[in-house]
């Protein structure tokens, strides 16, 4: 096996890690998502609610809290390791080429030196 081929790939094993971190990102974004809708039902109903069902309300909402504090770390987690996961296979990709497109987002070009 040639060096082109083990680059080609670790290339693609990166873009399908990169793919799966997205699917699972958009995963834990709905999360947050009904975390959210659940507080604002509680909220909602913990104004009309008084004595025990007022703290055991109380209770749900800070369980619900801490869930989507923890969605969120993981989430931040996450898509900082996409992001990196993402820099590694656009560096590797430019080290071959002189310019490399990004997904339609920016290209990088490399520089040539000039010998005198």
């Amino acid at each position: 096996m040639g060096l082109k081929e083990m680059q080609a790939g670790v290339r693609a094993q990166l873009t399908e890690t990169s793919e799966k971190m997205g699917d699972r990102a958009k995963v834990m974004e709905a999360n947050i998502k009904e975390c959210n809708k659940d507080l604002l039902t509680l909220k909602n109903t913990m104004k009309t609610q008084t004595g025990m069902a007022y703290k055991q309300s109380q209770r749900k909402a800070m369980m619900l809290i801490k869930k989507k504090k923890l969605y969120e770390t993981q989430y931040n987690n996450l898509t900082n390791m996409q992001f990196n996961i993402c820099l590694l296979y656009t560096s590797d990709a430019a080290d071959e080429r002189s310019s490399v497109d990004l997904g339609g987002r920016r290209i990088i070009k490399k520089k040539k030196k000039n010998k005198r």
